[in-house]
C-alpha cells in the first residue's frame, strides 16, 4: 500500500508512505488532526495479499510530511473507509473507523460458560 500526495499546482510528490507486502482498499479520510493549517490523512492498511489479510491498521499521517502521527493496529482487516468529523476546535477533529477482531492487553473473556 502507498499513499503519495501531489502539490496541485505543479502536479510534483511532495511526499510518499509505503507499508511493504499491505494493500489498501478504502477511501483516505482528510481531517486536521495536528495544529498545523495542513489537511492530515487517515487511512487503513490491510497486512498481507488479497485474500489473506493476517492485520489491519490505522494510520493518521501528517498533511506536511507524512509522518505517522497516530496508529491503531488490530487482529481483523476490514475494506471500510474512515469518517471524518470536523469539529469548532482547530486540529482536533474527530474520527470514526469499524473494528474488526481488536484484543486489549489484560482483558479476558470467560469462555467456558
Amino acid at each position: 500500500a502507498t499513499v503519495v500526495v501531489l502539490d496541485g499546482e505543479t502536479l510534483k510528490e511532495v511526499w510518499k508512505m509505503s507499508w511493504p507486502s499491505s494493500e489498501a482498499y478504502s477511501v483516505p479520510a482528510p481531517g486536521f488532526y495536528n495544529n498545523d493549517s495542513t489537511p492530515d490523512f487517515m487511512v487503513r492498511v490491510n497486512k498481507g495479499v488479497w485474500n489473506k489479510y493476517n492485520s489491519s491498521q490505522m494510520v493518521i499521517l501528517d498533511g506536511q510530511t507524512g509522518a505517522e502521527l497516530w496508529s491503531f493496529p488490530t487482529h481483523g482487516a476490514t475494506m471500510s473507509s474512515p469518517l471524518t468529523l470536523r469539529t469548532a476546535d482547530p486540529g482536533r477533529d474527530a474520527f470514526l473507523f469499524w473494528v474488526l477482531g481488536r484484543e486489549t492487553p489484560g482483558v479476558q473473556e470467560d469462555r467456558a460458560g
